[in-house]
């Protein structure tokens, strides 16, 4: 790869829809983290709550926007 190519990338090119798939879900598991010790509630239904928000992300984008190739 030449210093050119390097240079001339943007973030959207940088990153894709994987990338940002995996940073939801890291997302949304310090929350529910954050969310269990933070809360005066059990922290088992904080956890399922994010748990539960991850599935989603993942069913998304397995099932609605699968994988490609190419």
């Amino acid at each position: 790869m030449t210093e050119t190519d390097a240079t001339e990338r943007t973030l959207t090119t940088r990153f894709g829809r994987p990338d940002a798939v995996l940073g939801v879900i890291a997302v949304l598991l310090v929350a529910a983290v954050c969310a269990a010790v933070l809360s005066p509630l059990a922290a088992m239904p904080s956890l399922a709550v994010g748990c539960l928000g991850c599935m989603a992300v993942i069913g998304e984008a397995l099932f609605v926007h699968p994988p490609v190739d190419g």
